[in-house]
């Protein structure tokens, strides 16, 4: 309910890759992102060690110590100007008033588009929503703006729980299969020869460009790369087309089949 308050959640299943702070909330609990969010604001009372106890009652003076420290921030949201990483400051354009400055703590929670990142992603006209200490610097920094190959590969490495990462994605998009890694590699090879390639034409497939295929080696790259890691063809045809847009919606669709599949099953 506080992280609600203080708008820190995001409308997407974007998981930061971070250790959990209580025994009790692992990764897959519904509310690990808005625990971990208030253990790294300093918002949880301080009793609360190893075991958070997510279906015990609250005391009042437990409550008391969450809303005085809720309370103890302060909520700016307007649009980028311009950040300066050196300084690790952010200029911003509040909806109300004159141009403001912050400088971000060295443990700030940086988010954009709902992933973990820092300042070097912003780009001027982002949305952005900043909470900060009164007569301090702000803790908590989520932009909101246009998508990019970053916003993309980090919903798609959570979709893969981490199959793929940044530079994995950045070969798919390049074409450049080689460069996936040996192990990976050899499992699109074998997913093309069971698909009915013959071993030169799986050569073939993983070598040439993706525009100059023909439409069979199209789909069956598509399906043996669908195969190998865990996500649909028109995901990774989005990746091949660098239809970012696209392939961010895929991945927002596919994560929320992954989340209710493991709700209701």
């Amino acid at each position: 309910m506080v992280a609600r308050v203080l708008d820190l959640l995001n409308n997407d299943e974007t998981r930061p890759d971070w250790p959990q702070s209580f025994v009790d909330v692992n990764p897959d609990h519904w509310a690990f992102i808005p625990v971990e969010l208030a253990q790294r604001l300093r918002i949880l009372p301080p009793q609360w060690t190893e075991a958070l106890q997510p279906k015990k009652n609250v005391t009042r003076a437990e409550l008391a110590y969450l809303l005085f420290k809720a309370n103890d921030f302060e909520v700016t949201k307007g649009t980028v100007t311009s950040v300066d990483t050196k300084t690790n400051t952010v200029v911003l354009r509040p909806v109300v008033g004159n141009r403001q400055l912050f400088m971000l703590s060295s443990d700030a929670i940086i988010l954009r588009n709902g992933s973990p990142t820092n300042l070097s992603t912003f780009l001027e006209g982002d949305q952005i929503h900043i909470l900060s200490e009164k007569a301090g610097d702000a803790r908590y920094v989520k932009a909101l703006g246009m998508l990019t190959q970053d916003d993309v590969s980090n919903k798609i490495s959570t979709l893969t729980d981490g199959l793929l990462g940044p530079e994995q994605i950045s070969a798919i998009v390049r074409r450049d299969w080689s460069a996936l890694g040996n192990s990976m590699r050899g499992n699109l090879y074998n997913e093309l020869i069971e698909m009915g390639a013959t071993p030169a034409e799986a050569e073939s497939l993983l070598a040439q460009d993706w525009t100059g295929m023909t439409s069979l080696g199209q789909e069956r790259l598509l399906a043996g790369l669908s195969n190998t890691l865990g996500v649909s063809p028109e995901m990774i045809g989005a990746l091949l087309n660098r239809d970012w847009k696209k392939a961010e919606e895929m991945a927002q669709v596919e994560l929320t089949e992954k989340l209710l599949s493991k709700l209701l099953f």
